[in-house]
């Protein structure tokens, strides 16, 4: 069998052996702060790992999955090929380096089939000459079989392989099918309804029994049973997922991070004043660079899809007979203004479920029946469905008191697989907050469009206060403004993600520039020291 390396580049992210120089075990690495420029997302593509294959021993007591890391030199060399075997009673993983898929259990449930390197010489440039093989994880070394599969029983073409032959991944011996696209599992079952998928291979015949977020990369595998189902996410993650419930059973990590985490990305951005059409472009190519690097969390800045302020502060929306500032121009909301649901609640709900993200969406809001207009942020699911709508509660006087109404829906939570989210917007963060910890809100959406003094140390000092107070992450999206002319004013940029320990994790390198910065943060906001 002859793998080409090229064939393994990852579409998935994780970094192994605890993750870039310098990281501690407390202090998870993070990408390149600021603008993620062409040399920072190699950066990242380079170190990603993918999930080729995994398989379930057939008494669901533990799983095998093949990997690889491709190249970190231009030369082609320092790739990584290697087979892990966890025990899911300890959770911890046993380890094969030089060894691919195909990948199954051999009938007595003891050894791994898989396949090997050969000898050097029968290799060449990016091709590697591989043999069929039997690891058994803990007992004595690998032994090597005939090429044609037959000792051993080694399998000659993977159950993954069988699967991409009909657009599946996996099949159960229940009859479910699981297909992994855009981040996402979606699990099939024999039609009885209506819901099928058309672009989906061969899918006609079923339709879609169940969701799961944080997967898509690549490699899935059912339970013997047909209870559960374990999907690789792009950073090479392997979560195992309930069926029935869709709850996230457990999280299985080939580095030393722990084991619930997620990336999450705060997007900088600045957005056209009343240009709503041409923000969302911008705004979704943002989205996507997030997604690229294993991003399942997106947070955008306070009304980016409609717009703020000018970049000058000097126009603002206005709604007649509602007071503006002397020194501000009001501009007429209702060109720009959308229901919830609406146009970009449509647009960025087929982003989140294409790419399988949780993405906010920031807007000024009218209500149609009452005619009244919010500051308003939208949480969307990685299925592109509305999970949370929240107004602004506390609009800011100085820019928002000639069309902003106060908001009217609470503060609600959405409970996820990355822990319990919550939303505010700018301003609110003075009074609102509190509430959030309150409620136990594990990681906070925060869309902003600062104002500030030269000098101010809010975002340094007083936010990561916020987050320590009240023992949640903050994931912080700040507009920014063009470069020239050069702005008179201060606040912009400075985008960052806290932990809830106050510990300022990564943030932008340049406040005047459009970007995302991302950080892996713990699902359990408890579990930041």
């Amino acid at each position: 069998m002859i793998l080409r390396l090229r064939t393994f580049f990852c579409v998935a992210m994780a970094l192994l052996g605890g993750g870039a120089p310098g990281a501690t075990a407390d202090e998870p690495a993070e990408p390149p702060p600021g603008r993620l420029a062409r040399e920072s997302l190699h950066h990242w593509r380079r170190q990603r790992l993918r999930v080729t294959a995994l398989a379930f021993r057939p008494d669901g007591k533990a799983l095998a999955a093949a990997y690889f890391l491709p190249a970190a030199g231009a030369d082609g060399a320092g790739w990584r090929a290697a087979v892990a075997h966890w025990d899911l009673a300890t959770g911890r993983p046993v380890t094969l380096e030089g060894a691919f898929a195909p990948l199954g259990f051999a009938a007595d449930g003891e050894g791994i089939e898989l396949r090997v390197a050969a000898d050097a010489s029968e290799s060449s440039g990016d091709k590697i000459a591989t043999r069929p093989a039997v690891w058994r994880p803990g007992g004595k070394a690998l032994r090597l079989v005939g090429g044609d599969g037959a000792p051993g029983g080694v399998l000659t073409t993977s159950p993954a392989e069988r699967a991409r032959q009909d657009g599946f991944v996996a099949r159960s011996r229940q009859g479910l099918k699981a297909f992994l696209a855009g981040g996402k599992a979606l699990l099939y079952g024999p039609s009885g309804a209506a819901g099928r998928r058309q672009h989906l291979p061969r899918a006609a015949d079923l339709r879609l029994l169940r969701y799961l977020p944080a997967a898509g990369g690549g490699a899935a595998a059912f339970s013997p049973d047909g209870r559960q189902v374990a999907a690789a996410d792009r950073r090479g993650i392997v979560r195992i997922w309930d069926v029935q419930t869709r709850g996230l059973a457990r999280t299985l990590r080939l580095d030393d991070r722990p084991a619930e985490t997620f990336l999450a990305a705060a997007v900088q951005c600045h957005s056209r004043f009343g240009q709503p059409a041409r923000n969302r472009e911008k705004l979704a190519g943002l989205v996507r660079q997030a997604a690229r690097c294993g991003a399942k969390v997106v947070v955008l800045p306070e009304a980016a899809v409609s717009g703020y302020l000018t970049a000058d502060l000097s126009n603002t929306w206005h709604v007649a007979k509602r007071p503006i500032g002397k020194e501000l121009t009001g501009v007429d909301p209702k060109g720009a203004a959308e229901s919830v649901p609406g146009p970009s609640t449509r647009f960025f709900g087929r982003l989140a479920d294409e790419l399988g993200v949780y993405l906010t969406v920031p807007l000024v809001e009218v209500d149609r029946k009452t005619g009244a207009y919010y500051n308003t942020s939208v949480l969307l699911g990685p299925d592109g469905k509305v999970l949370i709508h929240y107004r602004k509660r506390d609009p800011w006087p100085w820019a928002e008191r000639s069309w902003a109404t106060a908001g009217d829906r609470g503060n609600p939570v959405v409970d996820t697989p990355f822990g319990r989210f919550g939303l505010l917007i700018c301003y609110d963060i003075h009074d609102q907050a509190r509430i959030m910890g309150r409620l136990k809100v594990d990681t906070l959406l925060y869309s902003i469009a600062w104002v500030d003094d030269d000098g101010s140390d809010w975002f340094c000092d007083d936010l990561p206060d916020i987050a320590e107070e009240n023992g949640f992450n903050i994931v912080a999206a700040n507009w920014t403004v063009p470069k020239r002319p050069e702005p008179a004013w201060h606040g912009y940029g400075q985008s960052r993600i806290i932990a809830a320990s106050g510990r300022v994790v990564t943030s932008v390198s340049d406040d005047l520039a459009d970007g995302v910065v991302l950080a892996e943060l713990p699902v359990s906001a408890a579990g930041d020291e």
